[in-house]
């Protein structure tokens, strides 16, 4: 990307001295073409912002394309976040896209898109499951959290382990705020639920 957008600018420059014409035409493409993709990617407007601020705004667009059962919608959103994660460095960003590629491929294992095992899957959550909490992100780490629970009670059945979980979740929930984490209801709803 960089290198394409140097030598753009370099062809920029070159057709400015030659032609004028095709060099202001280069430009107003350039300009044109970068807020274009600006607008393509909505989320790039969330990078910086605390997750209270963006947080709902994202969890509406991942739950709509789980609805939709629409594969390559996913992987457009899975991508959008991964070049926030890219763009600005942040380990945040970075842990949102992992979590975003790890539910695409849940997604396409459901619809037999791959073949991966169930308790592969559930290892790669748990790896995430880690990473977020060696970060202290605490909104990756409930989320994550979140899916083990529902995968060891409701696929695996294996209640001792959801229990387990379902007792850290509970904890851990107590060191935030609802304002820090919007979502910290929709996880008490889920160990009710299960209780």
């Amino acid at each position: 990307m960089k290198f394409s957008y140097i030598l753009f600018c370099f062809l920029l420059l070159r057709g400015l001295l030659k032609n004028k014409v095709i060099g202001i035409i280069l430009f107003l493409i350039s300009v044109f073409g970068f807020s274009l993709s600006a607008q393509e990617n909505p989320f790039m407007a969330m990078a910086g912002k605390r997750y209270a601020e963006y947080g709902q705004e994202l969890e509406n667009e991942f739950s709509r394309l789980i609805t939709l059962y629409d594969t390559l919608e996913f992987q457009k959103f899975a991508n959008q976040i991964e070049e926030v994660a890219t763009k600005t460095g942040s380990m945040e960003w970075k842990l949102q896209s992992d979590y975003y590629e790890l539910s695409l491929i849940k997604m396409k294992n459901h619809y037999a898109q791959t073949k991966r095992s169930n308790e592969e899957l559930l290892g790669l959550m748990h790896e995430l499951l880690k990473k977020a909490q060696e970060a202290s992100v605490p909104q990756i780490e409930f989320r994550i959290r979140y899916d083990i629970i529902q995968d060891y009670f409701y696929l695996f059945k294996n209640y001792e382990l959801a229990f387990e979980q379902i007792h850290v979740q509970y904890q851990r929930l107590q060191t935030v705020s609802s304002d820090d984490y919007p979502e910290k209801t929709d996880c008490y709803i889920q160990i009710s639920n299960i209780q």
